[in-house]
């Protein structure tokens, strides 16, 4: 251990001292322990009833194309391209790296393998030791184990059942591939072991994505219903037994968790998964409190995370709604907050800005959004437009949130359009730069600003413009930082559609740790560079999820269309000031140090996790 990496060290490992003394009690054996049985619930009952119909309107040709892709076994891998599920089909490889024997010997040449990456190739052991076959994801390198749960979250299972009403000529194909998947992922993935029983967050969004997509099916397939149930209750009992609490240190995973079982809650009919979805539902209203500002936004330091927690929010109220669960104001208001921070920090193309880690995860993906390309279609895991279909009539999302769209009507922020900050007088610096960003010719008084105060960001947006700037470094958000970039001071641009700066996302976050923290330091993003980094983080892998916060960043003036923000950390000082004007923008530099400017082009961007543009 270096000397300079005991800051680091500290602030990784001081707890308060009730969570000390809870985990030296553990380590002692002398705490509670978790029930580690994954005992089934016995009495298993299915919800008789059918509410829910996945209705709306579907564009033809492009759900013809995605059934094309999911009656053949292919899924899209977080917006990086369809990819093969079948066993004998060659990987395309990952970052240089292959791996595996094609087709793999314990299964059939044709049947899906669901324990294989199927960018590398990388095989885990079919049923095999879970704590085992996580550790290779972690030690071996060239392999991310997100590429091989994506899968297995099972979103595709949904839109077949959107299917099954819509296409008519197509219902039997439908019918086949939803029973396939769901049994083979059975019979290689039983519960509590191999690689996809080794994250409860994962268990629950899959358990999710079942339970809707059966329950539109069930009278369809009453053949398999058994199957399900099974299923479905060895989930809740796994979900319930690990729920990953983190000593009140929770993040989206505690949230998906408390999601699965209010879901399973509404679908299973059992004492004691009907107690524990009530439990859950509680807990998630105490949660949501903690993970979210008061200014409607997530505190995990990053864009894409928070639009994975609002979506786990609104399906969690959804099924307490149904379950007849008190609902608070308070939860209310941040759901409705969050879902409108997103609306508001979205772009024309309805991306956010790529500010922190980004994995495109989502939850239930109803109706993906994607382009044409070559008589094929691509989803965009970006895309954030099912909220705004949560409000158009006749979109899928609409129908399918239509309980509690009205709950949320009321929730919308004024409070985000601010005028100004505090004034600050700046020092003068000896160095500085100009960086003109030329683009066509604007209506400027149509831009309107927002400003999170406590999240940390900025918005200029109108029909033709768009900058947001990132300033996300309040010491409240969550303390192991595991998503955080240093990227304070970095920004996006877009204008009439076309970007002119963006930030590069994530490519993967264990496939390789130089790579991962490639895409995380200072030098990635379009600020200021001294050769010091924004925020310290341990080198290897134990720092690949926590970083310390040493950087201070916020607004000290914001006015229609100009902002001045300060980005101080580790001795240095940064000045930074946009301009907008009708033809381009002026950003403005200045430091205590000699710098480099980066200009977005330093290293590869991204288009997707686990995609190069």
């Amino acid at each position: 251990m270096k000397l300079s990496e005991l800051p680091i060290y500290w602030d990784l490992l001081r707890l308060p001292l009730p969570v000390v003394i809870k985990r030296i009690r553990q380590r002692l054996g002398g705490g509670k322990h978790p029930d580690t049985s994954y005992k089934v619930p016995s009495n298993l009952k299915w919800l008789a009833e059918i509410s829910d119909v996945l209705e709306g309107k579907l564009n033809q040709k492009k759900w013809n194309i995605l059934f094309d892709h999911y009656t053949n076994d292919e899924l899209n891998l977080l917006g990086s391209g369809w990819t093969s599920l079948k066993n004998a089909t060659q990987p395309k490889g990952f970052l240089g790296q292959t791996f595996g024997n094609f087709p793999r010997p314990e299964i059939t040449e044709n049947t899906i393998d669901w324990n294989r990456d199927q960018r590398t190739g990388f095989q885990y052991s079919i049923n095999g030791n879970s704590k085992e076959e996580l550790s290779k994801a972690f030690t071996i390198n060239g392999v991310d184990v997100k590429f091989c749960w994506e899968f297995a979250r099972m979103h595709h299972l949904p839109q077949l059942a959107v299917a099954y009403k819509h296409f008519p000529q197509r219902r039997k194909e439908v019918l086949t591939t939803f029973e396939k998947h769901l049994a083979t992922f059975n019979k290689q993935c039983q519960l509590g072991k191999g690689v996809h029983w080794t994250s409860p967050m994962e268990v629950a969004v899959r358990l999710t994505n079942i339970l809707v997509g059966f329950h539109v099916l069930k009278n369809e397939l009453a053949h398999i219903e058994e199957l399900v149930v099974e299923m479905a209750y060895a989930h809740f009992a796994y979900i319930s037994t690990h729920l990953e609490h983190k000593d009140g240190f929770g993040t989206n995973h505690y949230l998906s968790n408390l999601m699965g079982l209010v879901v399973a809650g509404y679908f299973l009919e059992n004492d004691e998964v009907n107690e524990r979805s009530g439990w859950a539902w509680s807990e998630m209203e105490k949660e949501l409190q903690k993970q979210f500002f008061s200014d409607g936004f997530n505190f995990e330091y990053s864009t894409y995370y928070h639009r994975l927690s609002t979506e786990i929010a609104l399906v969690a109220l959804k099924y307490a709604k149904k379950q007849g669960f008190e609902v608070s104001k308070e939860t209310l208001k941040t759901i409705g907050q969050a879902l409108t921070s997103m609306e508001t920090l979205m772009k024309q193309n309805h991306e956010l800005p790529k500010f922190g880690d980004i994995d495109s995860g989502r939850i239930l993906d109803l109706d993906p959004e994607g382009e044409f390309l070559d008589g094929d279609f691509m989803p965009r895991a970006e895309s954030c437009k099912f909220v705004l279909d949560l409000k158009r009539t006749g979109s899928v999302y609409h129908h399918f949130y239509r309980d509690v769209i009205k709950l949320l009507e009321h929730t919308t922020i004024s409070s985000l359009l601010v005028k100004s900050a505090a004034n600050r007088t700046k020092r003068s610096l000896s160095h500085s730069h100009e960086w003109k960003i030329n683009f066509p010719e604007i209506d400027t008084d149509s831009i309107v600003h927002y400003y999170w105060p406590e999240a940390g960001l900025v918005v200029y947006k109108s029909h033709e413009f768009y900058l947001a700037v990132n300033l996300m470094a309040n010491s409240k958000g969550h303390r192991y930082r595991g998503h955080l970039h240093n990227d304070k001071g970095s920004f996006e641009l877009q204008v009439a559609g076309q970007d002119y700066v963006v930030d590069p996302g994530v490519i993967s976050y264990t496939s390789s740790v130089e790579e991962r923290n490639r895409y995380r330091k200072t030098a990635a993003h379009p600020i200021p560079f001294t050769g010091v980094e924004q925020n310290r983080h341990l080198h290897g892998f134990l720092g690949s999820f926590h970083s310390r916060l040493d950087v201070e960043a916020r607004p000290t003036k914001i006015s229609d269309h100009s902002l001045e923000c300060k980005i101080f950390y580790r001795g240095v000082k940064v000045f930074r000031g946009f301009e907008i004007k009708h033809d381009h923008l002026l950003v403005l530099d200045r430091c205590n140090k000699a710098f480099t400017l980066n200009k977005n082009n330093e290293i590869p961007l991204t288009a997707g996790y686990g995609k190069l543009i």
